[in-house]
């Protein structure tokens, strides 16, 4: 009897020690389940705080001044932005483009955004030996293609740098006869309190004046 006993507390150990252990085992699961899908919780959390934005750097080859161009992405502009590019991207792209139908208005309406020094040197390139309409006439078209708009403010004037592309095309053949690839940087001012004819201010609206415009040719 002594033996059948001591063999049953035996068996009643071994049960409660499987037992004890199965039940550790499942709560080891749970919690290791439990912070899993709490690690998993957090890292989604971070991660619209950890993305990849590409951008465009240009590099001076002179100087080896780095220079960011734009960033690739959708950016939401604000109102004043907005209306800055707006202006400052149709000034570039009337100015520096040449359709010889549109000429006349085209001169005009750059006459209208510049300020008087400004307008003056936009008059040389129409004036002389070789003024632009009669070099070009009515054989060739110049098509502008913006492909940067960057405002800035230095010494609390507006300031902005534009990046376009013009290609010089023939109107019999349809074919490019050069590319040439520009860097504009000027300087502008809006002065909505200006006195302004009707005609002027539906081209006009704020008064958008440019004060300084400089032409440079960027090697590609």
């Amino acid at each position: 009897m002594y033996d059948n006993k001591e063999a049953m507390d035996y068996e009643a150990s071994k049960q409660y020690l499987f037992e004890r252990s199965n039940k550790r085992a499942w709560a080891i699961t749970f919690f290791s389940t439990l912070l899993t899908l709490i690690l998993a919780g957090a890292l989604f959390a971070l991660m619209p705080l950890k993305t990849s934005v590409p951008f465009i750097v240009k590099v001076d080859k002179t100087t080896g001044v780095a220079e960011v161009i734009t960033v690739l992405n959708k950016k939401k502009l604000t109102t004043n932005e907005a209306i800055d590019k707006h202006f400052i991207n149709l000034y570039t792209y009337i100015r520096e483009g040449y359709y010889f139908d549109t000429l006349e208005k085209d001169y005009v309406f750059v006459q209208q955004l510049s300020n008087d020094f400004v307008s003056s040197e936009y008059k040389k390139i129409y004036s002389g030996k070789y003024a632009r309409h009669d070099v070009n006439k009515d054989n060739v078209i110049e098509k502008v293609k913006l492909l940067s708009t960057v405002p800035d403010v230095s010494a609390g004037r507006r300031m902005a740098r534009v990046r376009l592309e013009v290609q010089v095309i023939s109107k019999s053949t349809k074919s490019i006869i050069k590319t040439k690839h520009l860097l504009i940087t000027l300087s502008y001012k809006y002065y909505p309190e200006a006195e302004l004819s009707e005609d002027e201010r539906l081209v006009n609206p704020l008064g958008f004046k440019v004060l300084s415009y400089r032409v440079d040719t960027e090697v590609i």
